[in-house]
Order: structure tokens, then sequence, then C-alpha cells
């Protein structure tokens, strides 16, 4: 005669059950931990564009031309020789009578993958053409 032991079933089953639900908990707290990197680097990226472009704002002078440049980052925002992270900064001058409109484009990439950009101008009356 064969007889099931219904308690050995029933921590079978138990065992399963957490088994699945820690493979499930695992795979959505990996995916927050991601969405949060994510996030961070976006928002690092922002502040760290505005503070390009408010430093190129103030930096310009009528008569000047335009620029293109690269600054780099590591994985925490900090500035570095080269990096993971970069900022690309455009300006790009356009000459009109009464003076110049400077367009500044900056443009965020991690990983080599563009993450944010943002674009501002500066007008500077009286400029000499």
């Amino acid at each position: 005669m064969k007889r099931n032991n219904p308690v050995l079933l029933e921590l079978i089953l138990v065992t399963l059950f957490f088994a699945v639900s820690a493979g499930i908990t695992l795979r959505v707290m990996y995916a927050a931990h991601e969405m949060n990197a994510k996030s961070r680097a976006e928002t690092l990226a922002l502040l760290e564009m505005e503070n390009l472009a408010e430093a190129e704002k103030s930096g310009l002078q009528a008569g000047e031309s335009g620029s293109q440049y690269t600054v780099y980052y590591d994985a925490s925002f900090h500035r570095s020789d080269a990096g993971e992270n970069r900022i690309d900064v455009s300006i790009v001058r356009k000459r009109f009578g009464a003076g110049d409109l400077f367009d500044i484009e900056l443009a965020a990439y991690r990983f080599g993958q563009r993450i944010g950009a943002l674009k501002t101008a500066k007008y500077i009356a009286g400029a000499e053409s």
C-alpha cells in the first residue's frame, strides 16, 4: 500500500510558493533599482546642463563666435577627463542688425544613449557687425 503524506505535500507546495514569490520580488526590486539609477542620471544630467547653460550665458560677449565642446562625467556626474557620461554643448551665433543672438544647445548622454536635452538662448544688443 502506498500512502501520501499530506503534510509533506503541503510543505512542498509552500516551498514552491515562496520560491516563486522570491523570484518575482527579486525581479521587481531589480527593475526598481534600474529605474532609480536612470532617474538619478537624468536628474544629475539636467542639473549639470543647467549649470553649463548659465555659465555659458553669463560668459558670452558681443562679437564672439559660436563654439562646440564636450564635457565628460563619471557615474556620479562629477567632471572627469573621460567617462561614461557626457554633455555636448553647441553655441551658434546669429547676427542681427541690432545685436547677436546666441543659441545654446546641450545634450546629455549616458553610455552613449541620449538621456536629455536643453535649449536656451541669449540676446546681446548693440553688437558690432
